[in-house]
């Protein structure tokens, strides 16, 4: 069995790992640290915990380990997670997966370096917007105020096609239609990434929504306003 990022690798029978239930996330804790039982018998802390790793699978072997090899409780990785943010913790060595050659960190990094310019402006914005129901229209209308290799790419269909595909190639979003989702943890990790890289992708978010906003003009159209009503989410995070 093979893992990978990349679906075109196996493009017929991949198998697309979800994230766990929050029943399940618990559970797996609970059998992973075996023996351990007194980290997590605060059953509201352990579904925090989960909860905060977005229930996936790699972060939550790497917050068992991490644990396992400490003796802390969910109650203190919890708190390391609010105080210095999900980067440290799971950047930590101590959290290394012993059947897994790389962190989350290591692993959403390679997946960042392998995308083309445009696509890792794209994933940018996104790190900055609500990770549910992120429409693609709104990026086409707004795209003059994106930066502009990316807004031409856009503005072509082909283009934007393999922008997306790039996104979706990598598990990096996913796609219903015209709208994605991003986890959480992949926007902390994306914008903890770029935040030294110079553009100020929260400004480009904002004034792409600022765009968003009817006139007095547009305001009766109800067209107009379903629009603002779509985006109005992420412009108020």
């Amino acid at each position: 069995m093979i893992t990978t990022r990349n679906d075109d690798l196996m493009p017929r029978k991949s198998i697309e790992i979800e994230p766990f239930t929050p029943h399940d996330a618990a559970q797996f804790i609970r059998t992973r640290l075996d023996g351990y039982t007194c980290l997590f018998k605060n059953k509201a802390d352990l579904a925090a915990l989960t909860e905060r790793l977005n229930y996936l699978p790699l972060p939550l072997e790497q917050a068992a380990a991490y644990m396992e090899r400490t003796e802390i409780t969910c109650s203190d990785y919890l708190a390391l997670l609010v105080n210095d943010g999900a980067i440290k913790a799971l950047e930590s060595s101590l959290g290394r997966p012993a059947n897994y050659p790389r962190t989350v960190i290591e692993t959403l990094a390679l997946s960042f370096g392998k995308l083309s310019e445009s696509a890792g402006q794209l994933l940018s914005l996104f790190a900055y917007m609500s990770p549910d129901g992120i429409p693609l229209d709104f990026f086409e209308r707004q795209r003059k105020k994106l930066p502009p290799l990316l807004s031409e790419d856009l503005g072509d269909a082909y283009k934007q096609n393999e922008i997306i595909a790039e996104l979706l190639n990598y598990s990096l979003v996913k796609k219903d239609r015209n709208v994605f989702y991003i986890h959480r943890l992949v926007q902390e990790i994306r914008r903890e990434q770029i935040k030294t890289h110079g553009t100020d992708w929260l400004y480009v978010c904002m004034e792409a929504a600022i765009g968003e906003i009817p006139t007095l003009d547009d305001y009766g159209r109800l067209e107009s306003r379903e629009r603002f009503e779509r985006i109005a989410p992420h412009a108020t995070l």
